[in-house]
């Protein structure tokens, strides 16, 4: 939760991991730089107003379809990633049917 405070200005409240993506880094010569797990957790909004972070070029709220239309610069399956959320949200946070 300290990410999200580093990185949003919003401290939450984490409940359940629900999905965790590989990153890969490679050279120009194709060797492995770095390896990243990136891991999606479902969180409830505590306080905060939403603020970029020190390594952030911006921060905002925007609509799931803007992400589904790749109207903004996306990492790795954060589209995919929002989807689910969206899901795990509709069915009242029932994880157990994923």
């Amino acid at each position: 939760m300290r990410e999200l405070v580093e990185e949003t200005g919003i401290t939450g409240q984490a409940h359940e991991v629900f999905a965790a993506v590989d990153a890969f880094d490679h050279d120009e010569a194709g060797l492995l730089r770095q390896h990243f797990v990136l891991v999606a957790v479902r969180c409830d909004w505590i306080s905060g107003q939403l603020a970029a972070g020190d390594d952030a070029l911006e921060a905002r709220w925007f609509p799931l379809d803007e992400v589904n239309e790749a109207k903004v610069a996306l990492s790795l399956d954060v589209a995919n990633i929002a989807g689910q959320a969206f899901d795990i949200v509709a069915k009242g946070f029932d994880t157990s049917t994923n």
